[in-house]
């Protein structure tokens, strides 16, 4: 049962994708620019439990599938597993000693290499090569991550609602229409980051991250005033860690419609933002982060080089959002990685229960501790990456508990919960 695990790397050394590195070229991104882009070369598609916006590029002449992940620092990172593939080899190894905030990772530095990316290619281009994803079903098909760094001069217009084309070229910033919010793109290239052009105080700074499958993802204070504001709102419960802390339960809800400034998005999840973003916040700054299934809710054109953007909310019905379908999640009191990628043993796996869900509603309770499911042990089920509560709707769950000192079973059927509320 794998947990949500945000893929999010650590950039260490004055390490450059650019022009230290790439014989001259500013980076990539602005030798793609004069490429010749493919409809359908972003793309979303899965892996394992989550979706990506991926793109194609190659690595000494091998194809590589890399997860666009406007929420990372570094233009291109690779994961180890592929370095042999790939021909890669290691200039500098990781790190051994340092604290590492919530969503670092050390990362080890490769040789110079070929890169091509959209018709561009970089000869002497020098890589991060970072851990895999912690949970295998997720990295398996992916070999890295490509940054918002490695794009951030170009024009793009991202519309990931679209059936196919969802990140594509534009020749100019489209015009603001009375529907259009204004925004300003940030000085900070490694991340995408905005503030509305009204410059309201009370505005909150938008981190956009499509490495990240939640949604709206609000700052503590926020999430607990939208919660009383929306006690019937449709919620569910996922295991969920931002590398280098503690996997954790994660509260998901639905929410018909929420206002973020002078932007609405229909239709969207929900959740209390980690602290990976709200660490950034300067004094007095509010900080809403919005991943990919909030950026599948809004179209949204962004002029790089000119610092501007422009965002319209989407009317469109949502795409499926992968979530868990009982409302209950089990884990070890604490986890925390690496050690939760050695598999847990003989360690009591604690229910934690969302209001009103299916698991609720079959006397499924918080601090119920899980023995088996379907007939498979606890320690089985938890160490199996392939396995979740997420299947298709009607799934049945048959589980196996232990509450206080009563051997008990309860089965679960899984129906959808994080869905508009015509679908319910």
């Amino acid at each position: 049962m794998s947990p949500r695990i945000r893929l999010c790397l650590l950039l260490h050394a004055s390490v450059l994708f650019s022009s230290e590195c790439c014989q001259g070229s500013e980076s990539v991104g602005d030798e793609a620019r004069a490429g010749t882009v493919e409809a359908g070369s972003f793309r979303i598609e899965s892996f394992g439990h989550r979706e990506c916006l991926v793109t194609d590029a190659k690595v000494n002449g091998h194809l590589v599938h890399l997860a666009v992940d406007t929420g990372s620092a570094p233009p291109v990172v690779i994961f180890s597993a592929e370095t042999a593939r790939l021909g890669l080899k290691i200039a500098k190894g990781a790190p051994t000693s340092g604290v590492l905030k919530p969503g670092h990772y050390q990362s080890s530095i490769s040789e110079p290499c070929s890169f091509q990316l959209l018709g561009a290619k970089v000869d002497n281009a020098v890589l991060l090569v970072a851990p895999d994803s912690q949970d295998p079903a997720e990295s398996d098909g992916l070999s890295g991550l490509l940054g918002w760094s490695a794009i951030h001069n170009g024009i793009w217009g991202i519309f990931l609602g679209l059936p196919r084309t969802v990140l594509v070229p534009l020749t100019e910033l489209p015009a603001a229409d009375h529907n259009g919010v204004k925004l300003v793109v940030l000085d900070d290239d490694s991340t995408l980051s905005l503030r509305f052009a009204d410059a309201r105080s009370d505005n909150p700074r938008i981190i956009v991250d499509t490495g990240n499958n939640d949604g709206v993802m609000l700052p503590p204070e926020q999430w607990r005033a939208w919660n009383l504001e929306h006690p019937d709102a449709a919620r569910t419960i996922e295991l969920a860690s931002v590398g280098g802390d503690s996997i954790t339960p994660h509260e998901i809800a639905w929410a018909d419609e929420i206002k973020i400034g002078n932007l609405v998005l229909r239709d969207v999840p929900v959740s209390e933002a980690d602290r990976v973003y709200t660490q950034q916040a300067a004094a007095g700054e509010r900080i809403v982060a919005l991943g990919l299934a909030a950026v599948m809710r809004i179209d949204l054109a962004i002029d790089g080089s000119r610092k501007m953007a422009v965002a319209w909310t989407r009317f469109s019905p949502p795409r499926p959002f992968p979530h868990n379908r009982i409302g209950a999640t089990f884990a070890p009191p604490v986890v925390k990685p690496p050690d939760s990628s050695a598999g847990v043993r003989g360690i009591d796996l604690i229910a934690h229960v969302a209001a009103r869900s299916p698991a609720a509603l079959a006397d499924v309770r918080n601090g119920d501790v899980l023995l088996k499911v379907n007939g498979r042990s606890a320690s089985e089920w938890w160490n199996d990456p392939k396995t979740g509560f997420d299947g298709p709707v009607g799934s049945v769950f048959d589980l196996s508990l232990r509450r206080g000192k009563s051997l008990i079973r309860r089965t679960v059927v899984a129906k959808d919960l994080l869905v508009p509320r015509s679908q319910n």
